[in-house]
């Protein structure tokens, strides 16, 4: 939700492919009358634009031609919320990056299905990677049937919701721990990506185990 004096400033990577961008498409929900007002570094004055009101997910397109920078800010700001900006330039792969801090997965079934379903609608996704679980290690522990059942819960939903999409379970990454003044990889890793293991399996999508990529 945007505050008071809000303002965003994105500008494109230094990555070949990267510099520089098409479009800009705005993601939000407007309950009010909210505008955005956006300049990119082509233009001259800075536009104003009204965001359709609904309580359902909107997109807004912002037309950038080969730009590599663009402003935003939005007022009123106490009706609306925004949930994210996407930046293309072209054909090619994309990829939404959902991040959850801290999160151990299972907080996806607190998302509303409406929510997952209108994002879809916009985005068609065709491949979801689910990485997750690092944060639900607990030292001395080697049992997660708990944490098992409702990943089993949360992939079920998601695979009900994105009905065309492909779906791969990424485990868990190595994750050291000091034992007796050496840096060591926590006993507790290995038992969670057998647990990964079973909710790909239990759900019938893809497993990947990263801990024994790397």
């Amino acid at each position: 939700i945007p505050q008071w004096d809000n303002q965003m400033s994105f500008q494109a990577s230094r990555q070949r492919y990267l510099r520089e961008f098409n479009n800009v498409k705005v993601f939000y929900k407007n309950l009010h009358n909210a505008a955005l007002h956006y300049r990119t570094e082509n233009d001259t004055v800075e536009h104003e634009v009204a965001l359709a009101s609904s309580s359902a997910l909107q997109q807004y397109i912002i037309k950038a031609p080969r730009s590599k920078e663009v402003n935003m800010r939005f007022d009123p700001y106490d009706s609306l919320h925004v949930y994210g900006v996407i930046f293309e330039s072209g054909p090619g792969v994309y990829v939404d990056n959902f991040s959850m801090r801290g999160n151990s997965g299972i907080g996806l079934r607190m998302i509303e299905d409406n929510i997952f379903r209108q994002f879809n609608s916009y985005r068609d996704y065709k491949l979801v990677l689910l990485q997750y679980g690092l944060n639900a290690v607990q030292a001395d522990s080697l049992i997660y049937r708990s944490y098992t059942d409702r990943m089993i819960k949360t992939v079920n939903k998601l695979k009900r919701l994105y009905p065309n999409a492909s779906f791969v379970l990424m485990s868990v990454s190595d994750r050291g721990s000091n034992v007796t003044g050496e840096f060591k990889t926590m006993r507790e890793i290995p038992a969670l990506v057998n647990a990964q293991r079973e909710i790909a399996q239990a759900t019938q999508i893809v497993f990947w185990n990263l801990y024994e990529a790397m």
